[in-house]
């Protein structure tokens, strides 16, 4: 498919040399093939601890449903990848199972404060109810700009390997 593709373009680098390698890699037509352009390096990587920063979202509806599921939730930790699955019959049980699983969090791991919750902008998430709690228990609430999914890498990165 490189090579067709690198003889019928008429101003490729690699059109001038007879010999092309087996192993071909072109970074320009790589970078090209990119679904969304690649996000700049981060200059100061951030040490975050357990539980300082989870980030989640949804998905679905999956097709074919997993019985009475249609959708999953994944939460996952920012520093040591801990993550967690939660299969939903709607969206609308996503905010009972988030606040479920903070609890759980802080049960288990007590030295551990859960500081920050990045989330999407679904509706579950952006209530006053789950904002009220979130302040109630000292969490802070992120939501990552519509549509700019490298925001919520993470989340967006298991979903797709699930």
């Amino acid at each position: 498919m490189m090579r067709k593709l690198i003889a019928n373009s008429k101003g490729h680098t690699l059109k001038e040399k007879r010999v092309i390698p087996k192993n071909l890699t072109c970074e320009a037509c790589s970078q090209g093939k990119l679904i969304i352009r690649p996000s700049p390096a981060k200059v100061n990587k951030e040490t975050l601890n357990f539980l300082e920063r989870i980030q989640g979202d949804i998905c679905g509806p999956i097709h074919p449903p997993c019985g009475t599921f249609r959708y999953f939730m994944v939460l996952i930790d920012a520093s040591t990848r801990w993550s967690h699955v939660c299969l939903l019959s709607t969206r609308n049980q996503a905010f009972a199972r988030l606040l479920a699983q903070i609890i759980r969090l802080r049960a288990h791991f007590p030295d551990f404060p859960l500081k920050t919750i990045r989330l999407d902008n679904a509706g579950e998430f952006t209530s006053q109810a789950f904002n009220d709690y979130c302040m109630s228990m000292g969490v802070s609430v992120e939501h990552p700009v519509a549509h700019v999914h490298t925001q919520n890498g993470l989340a967006e990165s298991f979903i797709k390997r699930i």
